[in-house]
């Protein structure tokens, strides 16, 4: 497991070369008075407030915003996030998943491309189980340890019964069911369906990245 050290270098480098940001993070912690094999989660803040000035040499504000956010997630380390669950009845349900994605990422220090893909998938999902079902719901379990986030939609509909030929890319279908679900099988790390008479199970795991 890397140190927090090392987790807030690895963020930097996302934003500077990697002599920049091995030089901004180790003068911050000078001047928190601290040493890189002490830190952690509780003490991030006081080194972000000492890099401010130093950043503003190599970064611009929305850079600086973007970078100290990101370096702000890694306090979260250890404290477990809740799970979350959207109930899936109409369309406009689709933009409360689309925001627990959002604020999920932004709580983890997920970056832009892992956000966008989080988001695209749990739509996805969440636009199956609207459009095709009587109804169901949308699940997020953040799993920091794994540091994965797992996307659970279940729907009380009647099933798939094609799941074989839509999984091998066999099946072509005006309304796109079959694409989406092919989609978000591509966009997940781990991507398990089981659907039968009484509904449909969907799982799919995202792994994120903070330094991207």
């Amino acid at each position: 497991m890397r140190s927090i050290y090392e987790e807030m270098l690895q963020v930097s480098r996302a934003y500077m070369s990697p002599i920049n940001a091995e030089g901004v993070l180790q003068r911050a912690i000078r001047l928190a008075s601290l040493r890189a094999e002490e830190l952690n989660p509780a003490n991030i803040p006081v080194v972000i407030n000492t890099m401010g000035n130093a950043l503003r040499l190599f970064l611009n504000e929305t850079e600086r915003t973007q970078l100290l956010t990101r370096l702000q997630a890694l306090a979260t380390h250890g404290t477990a996030l809740p799970e979350a669950r959207v109930e899936l009845q109409r369309e406009q349900d689709l933009l409360e998943c689309r925001s627990v994605a959002r604020n999920i990422c932004e709580a983890l220090g997920v970056g832009p491309f892992g956000l966008q893909k989080l988001a695209t998938l749990a739509s996805e999902l969440a636009r199956n189980v609207v459009k095709y079902t009587p109804g169901g719901h949308l699940l997020f379990r953040p799993e920091q340890a794994t540091r994965c986030i797992v996307v659970i939609a279940e729907d009380r509909g009647p099933g798939i019964s094609n799941l074989p030929e839509i999984l091998a890319g066999k099946y072509r279908s005006r309304t796109g069911l079959g694409q989406g679900i092919l989609g978000c099988k591509r966009l997940a790390s781990r991507f398990d369906i089981r659907t039968g008479p009484t509904g449909t199970r969907i799982e799919a795991e995202v792994h994120f990245d903070t330094a991207h």
